[in-house]
């Protein structure tokens, strides 16, 4: 409670110089209330942030500190400002800070999406697919300046995972060996990619419901730290993966999500090629999170809310069955 006061504090002598854009000028806001959201991420906190503008209208936003990297901060607002100015449904963003010298840690400001009931999940997974395809409609071209084209993909994306199997050898509480497999799994979808073509779109890169605000028929997206240039494809492998996973512990064998969302994502449009390698790709990648997640070690000083979320029992036990799902994706097991 301390920290949130000194935070809000710092908050409003900042807000009152600066205001938000869009939403009230220098001078013209109040800081109510600045308080830990109930969502939170790995690598920064979200807070809950109540303002008052002029009129004394009340306004609930979101603040999210990071975790010491201002460039993230900064092409997050500007992947969530093009996108907004694109029409697409993502929260409006009202302000970034990247020093870190007002509040400790770099900070984006941004609307609180109110979230609305559903009459379906049918409803929810419908738009959720509908919004994704929309998101994949942008350019690498409309990118330019916000986000960059790393390398070849899918072997950058490969290359990437190698180098966190690396670290995470040295810097878990796991035997080396431990990660062998997973070196195999790495150089088998290397060999797999030879036969794969690419187009390159902007992705989510974590599109999972969890991620997804419903709000009046729409499906807002949220968290675009992970935003990157590469195969829309793999986005849709990544959302039927957890899908498939949510169906498996509701023990759905019928009517199930993740074909829902897989047929929704295909009649608003989008392409689906290659599917199956980007669902193993997908599988990777969340897996090695995962094993850092249940055997954190040192890693757990690089990942913010680690040490919180291992805590609980409960996510230890989920977690675990997350990743027998996974290990059944790259075996090509997950068909129930």
């Amino acid at each position: 409670m301390v920290k949130s006061t000194k935070l809000a504090e710092s908050l409003q002598v900042y807000l009152g110089s600066r205001g938000l854009e869009g939403l009230a000028p220098a001078g013209g806001i109040s800081v109510k209330s600045l308080g830990l959201y109930e969502k939170q991420g790995l690598s920064s906190a979200m807070y809950l942030l109540k303002v008052s503008t002029e009129g004394g209208a009340i306004e609930e936003l979101m603040l999210r500190l990071f975790v010491n990297d201002g460039k993230k901060a900064l092409r997050e607002f500007n992947v969530l400002r093009l996108l907004r100015s694109k029409n697409l449904p993502v929260p409006r963003v009202y302000a970034v800070e990247q020093s870190g010298k007002v509040l400790g840690k770099p900070f984006l400001i941004m609307e609180k999406i109110k979230e609305t009931p559903a009459k379906e999940e049918r409803e929810v997974i419908d738009a959720a697919a509908r919004s994704l395809v929309e998101v994949h409609m942008l350019e690498p071209r409309e990118l330019k300046g916000i986000l960059e084209r790393k390398g070849d993909y899918p072997l950058f994306e490969l290359g990437d995972l190698k180098a966190m199997l690396v670290v995470s050898m040295f810097l878990t509480l796991r035997f080396p060996t431990a990660f062998s497999k997973y070196w195999k799994y790495v150089k088998s979808l290397e060999k797999e990619s030879r036969s794969v073509s690419a187009t390159l779109r902007l992705i989510h890169g974590d599109y999972g419901l969890d991620n997804v605000v419903y709000s009046g028929g729409k499906a807002y997206v949220v968290d675009w730290e992970s935003a990157e240039i590469a195969d829309p494809t793999f986005d849709v492998a990544y959302a039927c993966n957890m899908l498939e996973f949510g169906d498996k512990l509701a023990g759905r064998s019928k009517n199930k999500l993740s074909d829902m969302f897989l047929e929704a994502y295909r009649r608003y449009g989008g392409t689906t090629r290659d599917l199956e390698f980007y669902k193993k790709l997908a599988a990777l990648k969340l897996l090695l999170m995962i094993e850092i997640l249940i055997f954190p070690g040192l890693m757990s000083i690089f990942i913010g809310g680690l040490r919180k979320i291992m805590k609980n029992s409960e996510a230890r036990i989920l977690f675990g069955k997350l990743r027998e799902h996974l290990l059944g994706v790259l075996e090509g097991q997950q068909a129930m």
